[in-house]
C-alpha cells in the first residue's frame, strides 16, 4: 500500500517533471481505489508557481550598439541579468556588429542612380549595392539581382528579402490587400502625415501613392534594418529601436525632428502605424510611442482631428490625450486582454492583417474572392492544412465607431449601435454578454455556467468547471481512449 506522505512527494516528481495532466488522471484513481485524501485541490494551475520575468528598461543601466538593455528580473530568485533589447540571442549582438564591419562598400540609392539602370545590382550575398561594370567580379559566385529600376529602388521593400530566418529578427511584409485596406483605413481619417514603426512596406505604399499618383497622404520611416539605409533619403527615414526608443545616431535623430518641424504644421493630422514583433515587450513599445507622441504636439500649439479638439502646449505635455495623435497596432487578437493592462485605451478591431511570406498569416477568410481562390486550389476551408485563417488584427487608440471599414470589404461588416463599432458579419452582437464577442473563426456561443461567450469548438466541462476544448480537458481526452479501448475489445 502506498502511504500518503509517499505519494505526496511522487506528485511533486510528476509536477516537476511537467506530467501534470497524466498525473491529474494518475491521482484520481489512486484516491479512489485507495481512499487517500488530497493534501491540495488538483482544479486550475499546478501548485508550484510559474517562472516570471520583469523586463525593465533602467536609464543608468548598461547599453549596447542597439541602445540601454533591458534588465530581466525574476520574480522568484529576485536575479537579473541585462540583454540587448534588438535580439534575443546572447551572441547575436556581437554579430550583427561584425556584419556591419565587415560588409563590402555600399554604394548609396543616389550613386546608384547615376549610373544606367542595366548596370545596377543588388547582392543578396552581401546585402549591399553595386555596380556591375566596376564590382561584378567580387559577387560573380553570388546570388544578386541586375538591371534595378529607379521605382524598384525608391521601394526596398519589394526588393529586399525578409529577414524571417534569422533568429534575431521576425520580419514580414504586408500583402497587396493588406496594404490597400491599410491606406483605406487612414486615408479616412483624413491623416496628413503617418510615422511608420517597424512597417517599411507599408510606408513605401504610402510614398508610391504620394510621389506617383499625387495623394496628399505622406509618411516617414522608423526602422531597424540597416539594409534600408542605403535606399531611403534621409529626410524620409532613421534608423530606430522602437524597443527602447534609442536613434542609431545623432543624425538619425535629427533628421526625424527636422521632419516634424518642417512638415507637420499645426493644422495638419498625424497618426502613428506600428507593426511590433509579436514577441517584444509591449510596455515598453507604447511607453516609446507615447514619448514620440508628445514630442509631436509639443510642435503643434493646436492640434484639431474630427470628433475631438485639444489644445497642446510646450509646458502642457501631460495634459495629452490618446486620441490626439491617433495610432494603429499590428498585433494578433489574443494581445487584447495583455494590452488592457498596459494601454486600456487600445480598442480591438475586427480587420485582419495578412502577410505574404508567411504560410500561417496570408489567409483571410473575409474576403470572399481569396476564399474562392483558396477552395479551388486546396479545397474546402476546413481542410487547408496549415493555411488557416489569420490571427493578427487591428488595434487603435481611436473610437472603433471612427475606423471605418474599407470599400473592398465592406459588405462583409455591420454596424452594432450597441458597442458602437464596426463588427464583422460573424461577430454578432451577445445580449448576455453586451457587447461582441466572437474575436476568431465562426460565431462564439454563449455559455450560462461561464456566463461568457465561447468559441463554437469549444465545450463546458463540469468537472474543469470551465469551457475547455476537447484536447485541452483531461477528462474527455480519459473518456475517448477508454471508448477506444472498449470498442476495440469488443
Amino acid at each position: 500500500m502506498i502511504r500518503r506522505p509517499a505519494f505526496k512527494c511522487l506528485r511533486y516528481l510528476c509536477l516537476l517533471k511537467g506530467q501534470y495532466e497524466k498525473q491529474c488522471a494518475f491521482a484520481s484513481i489512486c484516491f479512489t481505489t485507495l481512499k487517500l485524501t488530497p493534501v491540495c485541490s488538483w482544479q486550475g494551475e499546478p501548485p508550484f508557481p510559474k517562472k516570471s520575468q520583469i523586463i525593465e528598461l533602467p536609464t543608468d543601466g548598461p547599453t549596447c550598439s542597439h541602445g540601454p538593455m533591458l534588465k530581466i528580473v525574476d520574480q522568484t530568485s529576485r536575479s537579473f541579468h541585462y540583454a540587448c533589447s534588438a535580439f534575443r540571442d546572447k551572441g547575436e549582438c556581437e554579430k550583427q556588429d561584425l556584419y556591419q564591419s565587415n560588409t563590402l562598400r555600399n554604394w548609396s540609392s543616389e550613386d546608384i542612380l547615376g549610373i544606367s539602370q542595366s548596370d545596377r545590382a543588388y547582392c543578396y550575398t552581401c546585402d549591399c549595392l553595386f555596380s556591375l561594370s566596376l564590382s561584378g567580379q567580387k559577387h560573380e559566385v553570388h546570388e544578386y539581382r541586375k538591371n534595378l529600376s529607379d521605382n524598384l529602388l525608391g521601394m526596398p521593400s519589394y526588393l529586399l528579402k525578409p529577414l524571417e530566418n534569422s533568429k534575431a529578427h521576425a520580419q514580414y511584409f504586408f500583402s497587396l490587400d493588406t496594404l490597400n485596406r491599410l491606406y483605406s483605413i487612414i486615408q479616412k481619417l483624413s491623416v496628413d502625415y503617418v510615422i511608420c514603426i517597424g512597417s517599411p512596406r507599408l510606408h513605401d505604399f504610402i510614398q508610391l501613392q504620394h510621389i506617383h499618383r499625387g495623394q496628399l497622404l505622406d509618411s516617414y520611416l522608423l526602422d531597424m534594418d540597416i539594409r534600408l539605409s542605403s535606399f531611403y533619403h534621409p529626410h524620409r527615414y532613421s534608423r530606430y529601436n522602437m524597443v527602447n526608443g534609442f536613434f542609431f545616431s545623432r543624425t538619425e535623430e535629427e533628421n526625424f525632428h527636422h521632419f516634424i518641424k518642417n512638415n507637420i504644421k499645426p493644422d495638419d493630422k498625424c497618426s502613428i502605424f506600428c507593426d511590433p514583433p509579436f514577441s517584444a515587450p509591449l510596455s515598453l513599445i507604447v511607453k516609446q510611442i507615447n514619448s514620440i507622441i508628445q514630442y509631436i504636439s509639443s510642435f503643434q500649439s493646436t492640434a484639431i482631428y474630427d470628433n475631438y479638439t485639444l489644445l497642446v502646449t510646450k509646458n502642457n505635455c501631460k495634459s495629452l490625450n490618446q486620441n490626439d495623435i491617433p495610432y494603429l497596432l499590428v498585433l494578433p487578437f489574443f494581445f487584447e486582454k495583455k494590452l488592457q493592462k498596459i494601454a486600456p485605451f487600445l480598442n480591438l478591431l475586427d480587420y485582419k492583417i495578412t502577410y505574404e511570406n508567411h504560410s500561417r498569416l496570408d489567409c483571410d477568410i473575409t474576403d470572399n474572392r481569396n476564399h474562392r481562390d483558396l477552395t479551388n486550389k486546396i479545397g474546402d476551408h476546413s481542410n487547408r492544412g496549415q493555411r488557416r485563417d489569420s490571427i493578427v488584427r487591428l488595434f487603435t487608440s481611436l473610437l472603433p465607431s471612427l475606423v471605418h471599414p474599407p470599400k473592398s470589404i465592406e459588405k462583409c461588416f455591420r454596424f452594432c449601435e450597441i458597442c458602437q463599432r464596426y463588427s464583422h458579419i460573424t461577430n454578432l452582437h451577445c445580449p448576455k454578454c453586451d457587447r461582441c464577442t466572437t474575436k476568431h473563426g465562426p460565431t462564439y456561443v454563449h455559455c450560462d455556467k461561464c456566463n461568457r461567450c465561447r468559441p463554437a469548438k469549444k465545450f463546458h466541462c463540469d468537472q474543469c468547471k470551465h469551457c475547455v476544448s476537447i484536447n485541452q480537458c483531461v477528462h474527455q481526452s480519459k473518456r475517448k481512449k477508454l471508448s477506444y479501448n472498449t470498442s476495440d475489445n469488443l
